[in-house]
């Protein structure tokens, strides 16, 4: 497998499998990280991975024995994934606990803490005009996310107690075969990337199927798009949605098309997809439903012009990238979702983007042989 990326992931936990006690300095020579962000990430998937198995270990481990990841920046990644692993496990976060291990961030934590009881009390005061929500057996919603023609996303809590999105798919959907089996394929995906939630349970409700996976706080896309996002934001967005699907494309899993409903941004700008099994599942039509979300983003999607009526000038490399998104079939077009990752990397880096033919590192990182 030609992968590195994934490899790495894979050699950590092979690593890890052979030696459970051993500190996570330990087995980065044997990943072999190529970047600082690399490393960060192999970081988050021990961390996760040891909680999930049990281990109660803490952020403090890994800063202490490895010091390249003392930057704010990666001490917050490391943060969230502990505060979301462990909410997943029914161990909500303790935001006094938190600004005492790490007073030099107590601004950003309030922050958070702050957005989410914000949440609450908006929640709370307009309970009274609040639409009645369906009744899931073993969950109470908390709130509706977001909703489209086939299915809606709510914020719940499992009976155990543990927070959880749970989306819920349209009448008639258990009797689906297609979508049961593609939401096991998705279920059984036990790879970790910090932009795809694993589903952890897939149920039925009468007629309906729903599905949940762990809670993360933030935005659904739709609300945030619209009016325009700088291209900039734009292409950050799309970037880490291109790499999420290549990396499950890469695993013989396919997630189906991507829109702006079954995208959540976290508080720290990082997309996280919670809508699986959208059709159409074929690759160009992926690729052409990120060329749309990336437009819906350009012009807002409230707006979402004809292809007549562009408000991004046709010059913005942005634009230029959705375009070649929706060019199926076209020599112009690209082949497939992997083959956007390096221009998008190239427009973010301010370097001129490279023809088509001549995509580099990271395109051939997540593409199929």
């Amino acid at each position: 497998m030609s992968k590195k990326g994934m490899n790495r992931i894979a050699m950590l936990r092979s690593a890890r499998a052979k030696n459970p006690d051993a500190g996570f300095a330990e087995l980065v020579p044997e990943c072999d990280p190529e970047s600082h962000a690399s490393l960060v990430e192999l970081a988050c998937i021990d961390l996760i991975d040891r909680l999930r198995s049990g281990n109660n270990v803490r952020v403090e481990e890994y800063v202490s024995s490895v010091p390249d990841l003392q930057d704010d920046d990666d001490l917050l990644d490391l943060i969230d994934a502990e505060v979301c692993v462990r909410q997943e496990l029914g161990q909500p976060a303790n935001r006094d606990e938190l600004t005492k291990r790490f007073p030099s961030l107590s601004s950003a934590i309030d922050r958070m803490f702050f957005l989410d009881e914000l949440e609450e009390r908006i929640q709370a005061d307009s309970q009274p005009v609040r639409p009645q929500l369906p009744t899931v057996e073993g969950y109470r919603l908390l709130k509706q996310l977001s909703t489209t023609e086939n299915c809606a996303t709510y914020g719940a809590v499992a009976s155990g107690g543990s927070r959880c999105l749970l989306r819920l798919f349209g009448t008639g959907s258990r009797d689906d075969g297609s979508l049961m089996s593609a939401l096991r394929e998705v279920a059984s995906f036990r790879e970790s990337h910090p932009s795809l939630l694993p589903i952890q349970h897939i149920g039925a409700m009468g007629n309906q199927v729903f599905y949940t996976t762990r809670f993360v706080d933030g935005s659904v896309m739709r609300s945030l798009i619209a009016k325009p996002v700088e291209p900039k934001k734009a292409a950050e967005w799309l970037r880490g949605l291109a790499i999420a699907f290549a990396f499950a494309d890469g695993h013989e899993v396919s997630l189906g098309g991507v829109s702006a409903d079954q995208v959540l941004i976290d508080h720290r700008n990082i997309p996280r997809v919670i809508g699986y099994c959208q059709m159409p599942a074929n690759p160009q039509d992926v690729l052409s439903s990120f060329g749309d979300l990336g437009l819906e983003m350009l012009n807002g999607a409230s707006n979402k012009p004809a292809d007549s009526d562009v408000l991004v000038p046709q010059t913005e490399p942005m634009q230029q990238i959705c375009r070649q998104c929706l060019s199926t079939g076209d020599q112009s077009g690209y082949r497939d979702v992997s083959a956007i990752i390096d221009p998008l990397t190239e427009y973010l880096s301010g370097r001129p983007i490279a023809p088509q033919s001549e995509t580099g590192f990271l395109g051939k990182l997540f593409r199929r042989k």
